[in-house]
């Protein structure tokens, strides 16, 4: 009795720069599937806008064939974006690739195929792999780190002939352009719960040609994978939180409770030193010069027994100039500032995770901060830092706002701007630092965040970004 056939079988095989070796490539497969047990096949050549002739050579081979098709991209798109062309080019309920370099015996395909009647991926890993060794350490090393990572959960995770479920396959298309592909298809398809049996497969030196894969594609990698990490695995995609508005009644209850005793508790915090003795020389110095520029009714230069006192810049001091303005010239008053500041600190990160998505979180960052004995201290004590940690909150969760979609907040960037200016008026430039580089460092990790340009940074207002 003859056996069970294996189905129909779509195999892409991507190529760049492959003009020696594509020929005999499709003459491989050719003969590998006619053997196979199948009800049809089709061979996909995806060629990656070759700058040699490759295309022509497929071409030329091709003709000779009625299974293999020739798909070509005019510019070199990476082999992340050719094998998803192919992918959505293919018609067959199983989807196999393979690289051009003819380094494996596609005649292992058949063991693949009959892995996969029980899964949703049947995976090979080389055995006995035949690249020189240093290529092998970096492939080792690199299977660690994904694997350590992302949990792909495969041993050889770039290892180039695998098979697919179409259903299964639609459900993990690549996004990645380059090497990085294989890692992103394993890591959606344990995201999926996909099932993946893998298979051990032959392994031999490349036909013609020489290998695209050197030491330059590692940073490129690694510069794809931090990021992927980040926005794909680390942190979930705010689409997955579901909207206040849709939360139960009980749960908001609970929510503004939660808010309400975060304000008493702050509030008692901070406020309960306003009575407290200034601290010698600190304190009293920051109370000092204010009390002396609103005497001699001066509001530009810092004075200090009567003297220019430029050590700090002047926003602390407008600030509690204020303060003595309101509420009179008392060592309470001055000390309003830190309380108020204390307490709007922790509010931003409430407003921060309401407009996050991830509202209980902001409000347990809230009560995080409450509990941390430096922020305490300072922000009982009189002194330009909790002035300075205000502006950089403020700032931080501003500029959080305006790149955390693919177009800019212009409302939301400008008030990032504001806040590094105050802060550069209560600290100096360590201001600067203190904003711009994490907002810089995460909009280069998150691939979700918007990428601000040149412009955007040396003038947050400008409308044309």
């Amino acid at each position: 009795m003859a056996s069970a056939s294996y189905g129909c079988l779509s195999l892409v095989i991507p190529a760049y720069r492959e003009e020696k070796g594509i020929g005999q490539a499709i003459i491989e497969a050719e003969e590998a599937l006619s053997l196979l047990n199948l009800s049809d096949y089709e061979i996909l050549i995806i060629d990656d806008g070759s700058s040699d002739a490759t295309f022509e050579a497929a071409s030329q081979i091709a003709s000779l064939y009625s299974h293999t098709k020739i798909i070509r991209h005019e510019n070199n798109q990476g082999y992340g974006a050719a094998l998803r062309t192919g992918f959505e080019a293919a018609r067959f309920e199983f989807v196999a690739f393979t690289d051009a370099d003819c380094q494996f015996y596609l005649e292992d395909l058949s063991n693949l195929l009959e892995a996969i009647k029980n899964s949703d991926i049947a995976a090979g890993y080389r055995f006995d792999r035949q690249d020189p060794k240093l290529r092998i350490f970096l492939s080792k090393g690199y299977n660690f780190l994904v694997h350590s990572l992302l949990g792909t959960g495969v041993r050889d995770c770039d290892c180039a002939l695998k098979i697919f479920r179409k259903s299964a396959l639609n459900k993990i298309l690549p996004d990645a352009k380059n090497f990085f592909v294989n890692t992103e298809m394993f890591h959606k398809a344990a995201c999926n719960d996909l099932v993946i049996k893998e298979v051990p497969v032959r392994h031999r030196l490349r036909y013609a040609g020489s290998s695209k894969v050197g030491w330059m594609e590692v940073p490129k990698t690694l510069k794809t994978l931090i990021p992927y990490c980040f926005s794909n695995h680390f942190f979930n995609s705010p689409e997955q939180t579901p909207p206040f508005k849709a939360w139960k009644k009980s749960e908001r209850l609970a929510y503004f409770s939660g808010a309400m005793i975060l304000l008493i508790f702050s509030a008692l915090l901070f406020a309960s030193s306003l009575r407290a003795p200034l601290l010698e020389p600190q304190e009293a110095r920051y109370a000092e010069v204010p009390r002396e520029m609103l005497l001699q009714n001066e509001w530009v230069v810092p004075l200090l027994h009567g003297k220019p006192y430029l050590d700090k810049p002047p926003l602390t001091y407008w600030a509690v100039m204020g303060l003595y303005q309101i509420f009179g010239i008392h060592d309470w008053a001055a000390r309003l500032l830190p309380c108020f500041a204390g307490i709007a600190s922790v509010f931003v990160l409430v407003f921060w995770g309401m407009n996050a998505k991830a509202h209980w979180e902001g409000l347990i960052a809230g009560f995080i901060l409450c509990l941390t004995n430096r922020f305490i201290y300072l922000e009982r004590m009189l002194a330009p830092d909790t002035l300075l940690c205000l502006w950089v909150t403020l700032g931080l969760c501003l500029g959080f706002l305006a790149c955390n979609q693919k177009k800019i907040h212009l409302f939301c960037w400008l008030g990032f701007g504001i806040c590094m200016g105050l802060g550069i008026l209560t600290k100096g430039p360590v201001a600067i630092i203190l904003l711009a580089l994490p907002i810089a460092l995460w909009t280069f990790v998150d691939q979700r965040a918007f990428k601000p340009g040149i412009k955007s940074w040396l003038v947050p207002i400008t409308p044309r970004f």
